[in-house]
């Protein structure tokens, strides 16, 4: 059995003799107490209603706050009620339901949770995706005013404006596309980690705009032309020998080409997993990238 209510904890006298207003949730006859920021007398609480008094006159607004402290009630409600219904009540200790009630009855934060996901991604030395990240969060602080707001208040409306204040900046259709891509994601990270609710998901009626563009593939004639091309620094040498690199690895991008060491090449084959999708790719080494790799590949160590 588990219950919340919202008590004065009367055995914590403060200045000017008022008591602490907690929700204390109590599971299988075990309390713990979370802190609500109000303190009022004991005079002014009732304690059957689990309100303050209508006659309390150290409260601006009386109907204001009594509302505001049975939101919170019923938000943790919420969480105790999810967790039964998915069998998880009972498994977890005290302390880690206080935990884990204390973390969802927090806001989660639509900037906080961006950086958060950013530190992750790097961490997981993930770069590419956590500038992606990084951009979107930014486009989010400006169109926000440097503002953080809970995600639960990004809604259909919100992003509609977000989006004609996107566009009004001369962005084009697709970065918006990209961004909200990544809100969107942002989101759904947001609800499997149970830190809102699916009802608060904004994208159920929203459509991601999309803009074809212009397909920009070099032909073969472009592809001879820069194959006949003489570079005359080292840097175009270079930047060459790694364009046609990465086209003789049936287009490798820049990353897995940057994360490619000798021991991908086996038996004539050059293995590796994408960064991205961790997909593994087995490609056969032809004569043209076998003569790139022979540019590079003296005195370079196995591990290099």
């Amino acid at each position: 059995m588990v219950s919340a209510n919202i008590i004065l904890d009367t055995r914590y006298k403060k200045k000017g003799g008022v008591f602490p207003l907690k929700i204390r949730v109590i599971r299988d006859r075990r309390p713990f107490d979370l802190g609500l920021g109000f303190n009022i007398s004991d005079k002014d609480w009732d304690e059957k209603g689990q309100k303050v008094k209508p006659s309390c006159k150290t409260v601006e607004n009386n109907t204001r706050l009594n509302s505001g402290l049975a939101k919170e009630k019923q938000k943790v409600l919420e969480i105790l009620i999810g967790l039964q219904d998915e069998g998880l009540l009972d498994t977890l200790s005290l302390e880690d339901l206080k935990n884990f009630v204390t973390q969802k009855h927090t806001e989660t934060m639509i900037l906080a949770f961006g950086e958060e996901i950013i530190a992750q991604l790097r961490q997981a030395q993930k770069h590419g995706n956590a500038r992606v990240y990084e951009n979107m969060v930014q486009s989010v602080r400006t169109f926000a005013k440097d503002k953080d707001l809970p995600l639960k208040q990004v809604t259909y409306a919100w992003l509609k404006k977000y989006e004609a204040w996107y566009l009004s900046k001369g962005n084009s259709v697709n970065g918006l596309r990209v961004g909200l891509r990544t809100l969107r994601a942002l989101f759904n990270r947001a609800i499997k980690q149970k830190l809102l609710s699916k009802e608060y998901y904004p994208f159920a009626d929203y459509s991601i705009k999309n803009e074809r563009t212009r397909k920009r593939a070099l032909g073969v004639a472009d592809l001879e032309r820069l194959k006949r091309f003489e570079p005359k620094t080292v840097r175009q040498h270079r930047t060459k020998d790694f364009f046609f690199f990465s086209f003789y690895l049936m287009g490798a991008s820049f990353v897995d080409v940057a994360f490619l060491k000798v021991k991908n090449i086996m038996t004539g084959r050059i293995e590796y997993k994408r960064q991205k999708t961790g997909r593994l790719h087995s490609i056969p080494i032809s004569a043209p990238l076998q003569a790139v790799l022979d540019k590079y590949l003296p005195g370079i160590g196995k591990e290099d």
